[in-house]
C-alpha cells in the first residue's frame, strides 16, 4: 500500500474487513518466482463516502491517504496549530492528507473553500521542505462556488507527499480537494525548453545530494546522485 509492503499479505487475495478512509490509497501486487518477478500497476482504492470529519487531521502523522480524484472534508472539527506555510497569514486551523503520486511528472492540487479563502501547501514530509503553497489562486480551473487555491509541483511515481489544507486568518469549514497527475513527456528536460542539455545538467548539479521529491531524482531513491546523472545523459538531446 502506497509503496510499503503490507505485513503477511502474501496470499492470492487481500481482504480488508470494515474498510474505512484509512484504507484509501494506492495498492499493487508483486508476483515472483526464483527466476524473475513482475509488479502490477497501482490500483487506487477510494472508500465510498469520503469522511466529512477527521478530528486527528490537524496532526500530519495522522493524515488521511488519498489518491487522484476529488476529496471532500472539513477543517472545522480540528484544533488550532501554528502558522506553518509561506503563502498565507494566520492559517492555523488545518487538515493534513497524504498523496502518493500515480505518475512521474506534475501533480496539481486544487482546493475550493466553503465560504472562506483556503490555503494549500505541499511538503515532502511532515512540515519539512515546502514544495508549493498558494492562497487565493487567480485562474479557476474547475467548478467552485467559493474561494479557490491551487498548487502544482513536480512528483515522482510512488512517492508520498503531505498536503496541508487550511484557511486564511484562522478560517475553517468544508472544502473540496481535487488532485490530478500528468505524466512528464521528457522528465530530464528540467527547464522545459524541449531539449535535454547543459541547463538541465546545471539544474541537476544544483540539487546534487538533496531530496527534491521528484526530478532530477529520476530513480526515486531519495537522493540526486550518479544514477540520476547517467539518466540525464541517456536522454541528452531533443525530447
Amino acid at each position: 500500500k502506497n509503496g510499503i509492503d503490507i505485513p503477511n499479505a502474501t496470499g492470492r487475495t487481500l481482504v480488508i474487513p470494515s474498510a474505512d478512509a484509512t484504507d484509501q490509497g494506492g495498492y499493487n501486487v508483486e508476483v515472483s518466482s526464483p527466476c524473475s518477478s513482475i509488479t502490477s500497476n497501482v490500483a487506487l482504492l477510494d472508500v465510498n463516502g469520503s469522511p466529512t470529519c477527521n478530528p486527528a487531521g490537524d496532526d500530519c502523522s495522522a493524515c488521511l491517504a488519498i489518491g487522484d480524484g476529488t476529496f471532500y472534508s472539513t477543517t472545522a472539527d480540528n484544533n488550532g496549530s501554528g502558522d506553518q506555510t509561506s503563502c498565507a497569514a494566520g492559517d492555523t486551523i488545518t487538515e493534513w492528507v497524504c498523496y502518493t503520486a500515480s505518475c512521474t511528472g506534475e501533480a496539481i492540487a486544487s482546493v475550493c473553500g466553503g465560504g472562506y479563502t483556503p490555503a494549500v501547501a505541499v511538503f515532502s514530509s511532515c512540515v519539512v521542505d515546502e514544495l508549493a503553497c498558494n492562497a487565493n489562486f487567480s485562474n479557476q480551473l474547475f467548478c467552485c462556488c467559493g474561494n479557490y487555491s491551487q498548487v502544482a509541483w513536480t512528483v515522482q511515481s510512488g512517492t508520498t507527499y503531505y498536503i496541508r489544507v487550511s484557511g486564511v486568518d484562522a478560517a475553517s469549514g468544508s472544502y473540496t480537494l481535487d488532485l490530478s497527475c500528468t505524466e512528464a513527456l521528457c522528465p530530464a528536460d528540467l527547464d522545459g525548453d524541449g531539449i535535454v542539455g547543459i541547463t538541465d545538467f546545471l539544474a541537476l548539479l544544483a540539487d546534487w545530494g538533496t531530496n527534491p521529491g521528484g526530478p532530477p531524482d529520476f530513480d526515486g531513491d531519495g537522493t540526486v546522485g550518479i544514477t540520476d546523472f547517467l539518466a540525464l545523459l541517456a536522454a541528452w538531446g531533443p525530447c
